[in-house]
């Protein structure tokens, strides 16, 4: 995938490994516009396309698991006529049962298979309404990733906190057995503190001065909340303004007009329901004040948002769910909100508001060292240590 923070993660690795003088090949479905986030002009890295012409990941789960099945194995078949030493799967969760099927048919190869999870599906927050289909599937396919671990055909997982990690040892009844497949790497950030100052940023992408500034960034979908946040907004007392940025499948422009007729304070919108530039996404973090998560109890995992925002330096109003709520308390990385709450959200967006000056100081240093942390330099680096640790065990 290059969608989201997918790209980011490919880029990291490959910049890692190839300065570490691997030799990699990048498989993926069709050419895009953020292949141009993989380094370029470097010699030890190939990219392959291996999708129809025009073809993008279904959503529908038959159809999706039917073109997982297809792209394995032609990843696989590049893999085998290389010959690699290793295939390293960027998003294994949702495609186990492909994988696992697609592995049994390749009985003879030379390679050694490493996979990363980076939404924790099998775990569900508090009252967490889940369908009794998805439950089934889920557990599935976490069967099949304990069978592929405990097998060796997985040689380890990666995820992005302990927490996880603990999770799943719990979920296979692991007694001091295989524990070591499973490996904690950060969920990665790259540095953006520090480019520019707020109004410099705000200056490079048009946004207004000396005014309290709240950032939703990323893909306008239903399980992150924007409606939830418009809803809360749209009753707040003070001046602000928020702006929503990203892609949208959910939010349309008239949907932000008849929210901006509702205003009941003199709190101002701006919508760019659009694709953002890679070249300017950090631009838009420095200009904000605060950064608003509020996301909805399906969301799983850690966030990409969240990962950049502290590598800005920025405070984050977020709600409690997934990965995000324990890990921006953890941190002290700003105010953790109910979920699915507009008024809870309403009340911390006021929170920040009230107390911002001193809550961007008092964030500012907790950010950086988490961000310093979470480096994406670390991450890839515990990847390709267990590599050359799996290799020297064989």
């Amino acid at each position: 995938m290059t969608a989201g923070h997918h790209i980011y993660y490919a880029s990291y690795l490959i910049r890692h490994l190839c300065a570490q003088g691997y030799q990699v090949i990048f498989v993926t479905l069709n050419d895009d516009e953020r292949i141009k986030l993989l380094p370029q002009h470097e010699p030890n890295l190939e990219i392959k396309f291996i999708g129809e012409a025009g073809e993008h990941l279904r959503e529908d789960v038959i159809g999706r698991q039917l073109q997982m099945m297809r792209c394995l194995g032609k990843c696989f078949k590049v893999a085998d006529e290389w010959p690699a030493d290793i295939v390293q799967v960027l998003q294994l969760e949702g495609n186990e049962l492909p994988f696992y099927l697609q592995h049994l048919r390749q009985r003879r190869h030379s390679w050694r298979v490493f996979g990363i999870m980076v939404k924790p599906y099998f775990r569900y927050g508090q009252n967490e309404k889940v369908r009794p289909r998805t439950r089934l599937y889920n557990a599935m396919n976490l069967a099949l990733l304990k069978r592929m671990l405990e097998k060796g055909r997985l040689k380890a997982l990666f995820v992005h906190t302990t927490e996880i990690r603990d999770s799943l040892i719990v979920k296979f009844h692991w007694q001091g057995h295989h524990q070591e497949r499973i490996i904690v790497a950060p969920d990665p950030a790259e540095m953006i503190y520090g480019r520019c100052t707020l109004a410099e940023a705000r200056e490079k992408i048009n946004l207004p001065q000396d005014v309290p500034l709240l950032l939703f960034f990323g893909v306008l979908s239903p399980g992150k909340g924007p409606d939830l946040l418009l809803e809360a907004f749209k009753t707040l007392k003070q001046d602000c303004i928020l702006v929503m940025a990203g892609l949208s499948n959910y939010i349309s422009q008239s949907d932000v007009e008849a929210c901006r007729k509702q205003f009941e304070g003199p709190q101002q919108l701006i919508a760019r329901l659009q694709y953002i530039p890679d070249d300017e996404v950090g631009y838009y973090f420095l200009a904000a004040d605060a950064v608003v998560l509020p996301y909805g109890k399906v969301f799983k995992g850690t966030s990409g948002v969240l990962q950049l925002a502290a590598a800005a330096g920025k405070p984050v109003i977020a709600t409690d769910v997934g990965e995000i709520g324990g890990i921006v308390r953890e941190n002290s990385l700003g105010i953790v909100v109910e979920a699915e709450s507009a008024d809870a959200l309403r009340e911390g967006i006021e929170s920040f508001l009230n107390d911002r000056e001193n809550m961007m100081n008092t964030v500012l240093p907790n950010a950086l060292k988490y961000a310093e942390q979470s480096h994406w330099k670390k991450f890839a680096s515990i990847i390709e240590t267990a590599y050359r640790s799996d290799e020297s065990t064989k």
